[in-house]
């Protein structure tokens, strides 16, 4: 197994200390209240494990969480759904339903760079609330609020379907709000960065209003756009080939 890479078929718990009360076991379901701390062998560490766990043979379910690891905390709860344990956890990606309802919770892009290495050097948090439900392929966020360290922030509807290949990855905002600048974006779609006209950063922040969905090389989004140069409606075709200069189609009206 790499290292610094979390591996679903080599995991290594260690360093586990903590307390359980209130354990029952009756027929097929065990039910604990659980406060512990342990180590992963990828080196990513469970600092604070605080819950009312619940394990049945379809579901194992943290409520009442807080979940503090290296840089982010967890709050409210998480539950992993399978149809068999052993066999789905070794497919988590594609094979485990999850739910969760985040509130007020922060997440580090480097505890997530754990699961999705291709975040390692973005470097930023991010405030979140949401109601999360599906595979880490294929889920969704209701009533969605992010917001970074950088003046960033998303609110809407969310869809992710195709992880962990973020190439192939579609993505789906409904209802969306958000604002960030050429440089956020330019780290989850690098071609941003070749735009030499219009000069992207002489936008400043930019605040988006309306829907978009696509992959990271064509968007289409259609609504309102408003920056430090004036505003626009637009119903557009957005497109960044892997070889080739960014470019736009469809209808672009100046306010």
């Amino acid at each position: 197994p790499r290292k610094n890479i979390f591996d679903g078929k080599h995991v290594e718990i260690s360093k586990i200390n903590g307390s359980i009360n209130n354990f029952s076991f009756l027929k097929d379901t065990i039910k604990a209240n659980i406060n512990l701390s342990a180590s992963e062998r990828s080196g990513l560490k469970v600092k604070k494990l605080q819950t009312a766990f619940r394990l049945t043979p379809h579901i194992m379910e943290f409520s009442k969480l807080l979940l503090q690891t290296n840089k982010s905390t967890l709050n409210n709860y998480y539950a992993m759904q399978y149809k068999d344990l052993n066999t789905d956890m070794l497919n988590y990606v594609t094979n485990v339903t999850m739910k969760a309802v985040l509130r007020n919770s922060s997440i580090s892009t480097d505890d997530v760079a754990y699961f999705a290495p291709g975040l390692n050097k973005w470097n930023e948090k991010f405030l979140v609330n949401g109601k999360l439900a599906g595979t880490v392929s294929d889920f969704s966020i209701q009533n969605l609020f992010l917001r970074s360290s950088s003046n960033t922030f998303v609110s809407g509807d969310l869809a992710v379907k195709g992880l962990p290949d973020a190439n192939k990855t579609t993505i789906t905002l409904k209802q969306a709000n958000v604002q960030t600048n050429s440089r956020e974006i330019a780290f989850i779609v690098p071609a941003i960065s070749t735009i030499k006209s219009p000069d992207l950063a002489a936008l400043g922040n930019v605040h988006f209003v309306g829907n978009f969905s696509g992959t990271l090389h064509n968007v289409n989004a259609k609504g309102a756009l408003s920056s430090a140069l004036g505003g626009i409606t637009a119903d557009i075709v957005l497109s960044f080939p892997l070889n080739a200069q960014p470019s736009y189609k469809g209808i672009v009206e100046t306010q």
